[in-house]
């Protein structure tokens, strides 16, 4: 797999083609969750679209009827990657084995890859249907070998696609150059918290007066009204992942509760955020 030559120019068919070469070269089906939108860039493409589904067919049976897998996957999991903070195997209800590994931007879960699917051989099938027991056998059983290797390889494959990513968030952002560029790639690098004029002003080294009126002219809105729609662009980001709560996506877009948060998304968006994730059709 070639890392080299990726930029803004190739990146949305580099990124899906490394991932498919290491799904085939392993025999593996990946699935990644973008818990602060790190794989998506400010223009709102996503760097591996269709990659945060657990495509398996075992995974897919009865997709109606899977709040247990939701469960597994915006929590269990997350909170087993938060504190083991590197690679592990991690089975689900259904039995399907797959390695983990969580991806962290200093201490921030940033991302959650999965590979997979396997069977445990210990796992009582016989409790199982007829159709998917016989998917399930069909899948390779799990070993420790394997998922040495594969979370080994994974984890430096994963930290050298984040980096990557982050370069070309960056190379988007300074493509408004100057000024405006300066004061959107400071909203960006801050969507997370609730940053305040001064805090803008003390970055450009100008009084607050003077930085509001600058921000006025260049984008015809007030601060306010700019940092939210930072905020709101980076809680599309996390809503369209699918992997967290309301309230995890308030906190990890600098609002204080997710009532508030609702309602400056509804100002932004003319409908919920709840409402927003619900029409994606391409959730886990």
């Amino acid at each position: 797999m070639n890392l080299t030559g990726i930029d803004i120019s190739n990146a949305f068919e580099a990124f899906p083609a490394l991932w498919e070469e290491f799904e085939q070269r392993f025999q593996l089906l990946l699935t990644i969750h973008d818990h602060i939108g790190v794989f998506m860039m400010p223009n709102g493409r996503r760097l591996l679209p269709r990659h945060n589904i657990h495509r398996a067919t075992c995974c897919q049976y009865k997709i109606g009827k899977r709040l247990r897998c939701f469960q597994h996957c915006r929590h269990n999991v997350i909170v087993e990657g938060e504190k083991r903070r590197g690679p592990f195997r991690y089975q689900c209800w259904r039995g399907i084995v797959e390695c983990v590994v969580p991806l962290f931007q200093g201490k921030e879960l940033a991302a959650t890859i999965f590979a997979g699917a396997f069977r445990d051989p210990d796992f009582p099938v016989d409790t199982l249907s007829r159709y998917y027991r016989r998917h399930y056998l069909a899948m390779p059983p799990w070993s420790e070998e394997v998922g040495n290797k594969v979370a080994f390889l994974l984890t430096l494959m994963g930290n050298a696609l984040m980096h990557l990513a982050n370069n070309l968030a960056s190379a988007y952002a300074q493509a408004e150059t100057g000024r405006k560029g300066q004061i959107r790639q400071f909203l960006i690098d801050n969507a997370s918290y609730q940053v305040t004029l001064a805090d803008l002003a003390h970055h450009l080294g100008l009084s607050v007066s003077r930085t509001s009126h600058i921000v006025n002219e260049l984008f015809q809105c007030s601060f306010t009204t700019l940092r939210q729609q930072e905020q709101i662009k980076l809680a599309k980001k996390l809503l369209t992942d699918g992997s967290l709560s309301l309230r995890e996506v308030a906190f990890h877009c600098g609002f204080q509760n997710e009532f508030y948060f609702s309602r400056v998304f509804k100002q932004h968006c003319g409908l919920p955020p709840g409402a927003f994730r619900n029409r994606r059709p391409d959730q886990v």
